[in-house]
């Protein structure tokens, strides 16, 4: 039961921090910044002993929230972090599929031409992440109440000890009200066996910019 508790209080709490993180970046940044996107789990990892057990094997997706934002070092150059997470969870005929996960990463990018009403930049970003994912046959058909014998479900562990994100981001400005996003993909090189290597990074951002470019 605690296993379950963590991974749907994990997007909670990972929302607050990001929450709390926008409001420390305001403080010492020139552009902090809300941001969400869908996020893909992998099921083949965990493929043999689901089924051995019976269990179906199902890739699940969520929406993904968080924060960051960013610091201009000059008119051109910029540095910065972002943090998300988000979980969910599904059935599948009768059992349930319970998911969460986070992740986070620093990046450096580079304004091409700094407009004062659009922001174009090239941006790679270092960092990692990891989570986790249930698959039982809930009591009473309630999908979010495991069995009492936690032996009788599945969990695997989905972990990026290293991610790195390459990509662009793009950001329209009114005043000092921006929005846009961050497009690309993620690269795990050293991920969980059966997670894939590769990813799509598609994340819609909206915020604050601050910073005022020279005419």
């Amino acid at each position: 039961m605690g296993l379950l508790k963590f991974i749907l209080s994990l997007p909670f709490h990972l929302l607050k921090f990001a929450f709390g993180m926008i409001y420390r970046i305001s403080q010492f940044a020139d552009a902090g910044y809300y941001s969400f996107g869908f996020r893909e789990n992998d099921s083949e990892a965990m493929r043999p002993e689901l089924e051995e057990k019976g269990y179906p094997v199902v890739d699940t997706g969520y929406v993904v929230n968080g924060g960051g934002g960013y610091k201009y070092l000059n008119d051109h150059l910029i540095i910065g972090g972002t943090g998300e997470g988000g979980g969910d969870a599904i059935t599948s005929g009768k059992y349930s599929i319970v998911s969460g996960n986070g992740s986070g990463f620093g990046f450096l990018g580079y304004v091409l031409r700094p407009f004062r009403w659009i922001r174009v930049y090239p941006l790679i970003g270092v960092g990692g992440g990891g989570g986790k994912q249930m698959v039982f046959e809930p009591q009473e058909n309630n999908p979010y109440i495991p069995p009492k014998n936690l032996d009788d479900a599945v969990t695997g562990e989905m972990v990026d000890p290293l991610l790195v994100v390459i990509g662009i981001g793009v950001e329209l400005r009114l005043g000092w009200l921006m929005i846009g996003g961050h497009f690309g993909y993620r690269q795990s090189p050293f991920n969980s066996p059966g997670t894939p290597e590769k990813r799509a990074y598609i994340r819609m951002i909206a915020g604050f910019n601050t910073y005022k470019v020279p005419d």
